[in-house]
């Protein structure tokens, strides 16, 4: 089946009450692009893409999820990643691990 645009966003950040990251799939002169893009609020209401962010052909999809998954993992061995409440069991809070600090000598 073939997609229908626009599509709504996959995932939307918030990044101030009047900015907001939105993962999404667009079609750019005909060629099928996920995108990561702010989008800014305008004088209207509405939220609006901005020039800011990166659009990227569905060649790249495999990379980009690579680095993400490996970028993941880093966080999570130094122990940076916040306590994400979605991903712990109902009944349990997750336990961050303890961050490794390095001494200089």
């Amino acid at each position: 089946m073939a997609a229908t645009f626009p599509q709504p966003p996959f995932a939307t950040i918030a990044k101030n009450q009047n900015e907001e990251v939105r993962l999404t799939l667009v079609k750019y002169r005909g060629k099928v692009r996920f995108d990561l893009r702010i989008y800014y609020l305008d004088h209207e209401g509405e939220f609006q893409p901005s020039q800011k962010g990166v659009s990227l052909s569905l060649e790249h999809y495999a990379t980009f999820t690579k680095g993400m998954r490996r970028l993941g993992d880093f966080l999570a061995d130094e122990g940076l990643l916040p306590v994400d409440p979605e991903a712990a069991p109902d009944n349990e809070a997750p336990k961050p691990k303890p961050r490794r600090i390095q001494a200089h000598v």
